[in-house]
């Protein structure tokens, strides 16, 4: 549901009501609304925490720090950062971070109330490491180098996070820029994928930017990209 409004919100094309239905879930209506006991978690004050221990280069204990510094320069010419997958990744340190889990710990710092473009360290700037513009893709995608057309939630993804932090951090360098060019690119991505007859269909695994054409590996749709965000 969120991918189906956010791309049609920045192309204009009209995308299928039956690709934003939501679907009841007969074992999730079993649930109780509001259980008991309930207490909230103070969602804030573990997000600053969180913000504390990932971003400590000085952290102390297995498998800390977690943070590294990626010095490959893959896109502009300044150092970025990485973050593991997950605790105890064997790709630390390289450049196999994840925008999804970067720019995730960039933005939920920033909506917890961290300035992350202040301090010794623009963690924000470091982000647009992630514009694969050296490799010609011009993408926001899920490595500082990759291509296009292997699966929509890790195209799509990836810009759906850096576009919130353009809207917390307008003035960043080149991210607005980014923002727009990519914007552009998804907008020819629906025109192929039938906007240009009025209605985009995303009922597939990919598109790629390359041959503009959508991709279908056999195994999964967008339908269930959809599915898993709504």
């Amino acid at each position: 549901m969120i991918v189906v409004l956010i791309l049609t919100t920045l192309t204009g094309i009209t995308v299928p009501e039956s690709a934003a239905q939501q679907r009841t879930i007969d074992r999730i209506e079993l649930m109780p609304r509001k259980p008991s006991p309930f207490l909230m978690k103070d969602w804030k004050a573990l997000a600053q925490a969180y913000d504390r221990l990932i971003f400590d280069f000085n952290a102390r204990g297995k498998n800390l720090p977690v943070i590294w510094w990626d010095n490959s320069r893959s896109n502009f010419d300044r150092v970025t950062f990485g973050l593991p997958s997950y605790v105890g990744d064997p790709r630390v340190p390289s450049t196999g971070h994840e925008a999804i889990n970067c720019l995730g710990a960039v933005l939920g710092s920033t909506i917890s109330g961290i300035d992350k473009a202040q301090g010794p360290h623009n963690w924000v700037l470091m982000e647009e490491q992630y514009f694969n513009r050296k490799n010609g893709e011009n993408l926001i995608l899920n490595r500082t180098s990759t291509h296009s057309g292997q699966s929509f939630w890790y195209e799509v993804w990836p810009h759906v996070l850096f576009y919130a932090l353009v809207n917390r951090y307008p003035r960043i360098d080149q991210m607005e820029a980014i923002m727009k060019t990519t914007a552009n690119r998804w907008y020819d991505a629906c025109y192929h994928m039938g906007g240009r007859n009025g209605t985009a269909d995303f009922d597939h695994t990919a598109f790629d930017f390359n041959t503009m054409k959508p991709v279908d590996n056999g195994k999964f749709a967008s339908s269930r990209l959809v599915d898993a965000v709504s």
